[in-house]
């Protein structure tokens, strides 16, 4: 049987090209029939902000795809029990007064690209020529994600170490801190650490060095690689990297612990950014570490 298909596609061989321009020309039909190319079309970065500002995909079943994508994807990356207690830190239970802080937590789903460049990407999605405009009636930050389920939610929604101390000993259970970083095509990040990152460190300093303290859980939305060196001072830490208009009802699920965080990590998070290829700086960029 092999030997006849290897003589069928030896005398195939002479006319490949007629063979493939005819497996080509059956695909081109069918899209010309279907009316597939028969769309508007604009040149990226000129013509196509109307497109991208008023098309929105808000079907039911779509917005269940978002929500599902965005729970798939977050990774649990440390769910260790606080000082003095039996369970992991994770999920929260019900009833439990929960502290909320960092802007990353608050921050509006997405930038307004009415006065905003295509360009500019948020804690939610890249920016650039995939970039996506949701439903504004059903995409929500954390913060409005945990309180639509009646959380109570004690917040700060500032990256102020004062602020998010100050919630911390306002009787809260839990101590939930948010960090992100944005992105965008055709342009590096500047570095390898979250928008937050200073403010993460300072605050899980101050409360591991408190035997009070309630029990710190971080949370990271970043566009790749990140610096968690943050994470040595939370009892859980869990990252969703990039997770588009679900964002917020994912991680409120996953806090309560109605979902699990099953996702893998696709990449390997460095103990130090030295350890990482360094941002390029210049216009011409060679990356050639292999």
């Amino acid at each position: 049987m092999r030997a006849k298909q290897q003589d069928a596609a030896s005398a195939a061989e002479p006319n490949s090209s007629t063979v493939v321009d005819g497996m080509v020309e059956r695909i081109l039909r069918g899209m010309i029939a279907s009316g597939a190319w028969d769309v508007p079309t604009c040149t990226v970065g000129c013509d196509c902000r109307p497109f991208i500002e008023k098309v929105y995909a808000t079907t039911a079943a779509h917005a269940a795809v978002a929500r599902r994508a965005a729970t798939e994807s977050a990774v649990l990356l440390k769910n260790s029990p606080p000082a003095g207690a039996a369970r992991p830190a994770l999920p929260l239970r019900r009833g439990m007064r929960v502290g909320l802080v960092g802007r990353a937590c608050y921050a509006p789903p997405h930038i307004d690209l009415r006065t905003a460049s295509w360009m500019q990407g948020d804690y939610y999605v890249i920016g650039g020529s995939g970039r996506v405009v949701a439903s504004p009636n059903r995409t929500r930050s954390v913060h409005q994600a945990l309180v639509a389920r009646e959380v109570d939610v004690v917040l700060s929604p500032n990256d102020s170490v004062p602020a998010a101390l100050a919630v911390a000993y306002a009787g809260v259970d839990v101590l939930i801190a948010c960090g992100g970083a944005t992105t965008t095509e055709a342009k590096d990040r500047e570095s390898l650490q979250l928008d937050q990152h200073q403010f993460l460190h300072a605050l899980g300093a101050n409360l591991s060095a408190t035997p009070a303290a309630p029990a710190l859980i971080t949370l990271a939305m970043a566009p790749g690689h990140f610096d968690a060196t943050w994470a040595v001072n939370s009892s859980a830490a869990m990252v969703m990297f990039l997770g588009g208009e679900g964002t917020g009802e994912a991680l409120a699920d996953l806090l309560l612990g109605t979902e699990s965080p099953s996702g893998k990590l696709p990449l390997t998070l460095p103990l130090n950014a030295s350890d990482m290829v360094q941002p390029c700086t210049t216009a011409n960029c060679s990356y050639d570490e292999g």
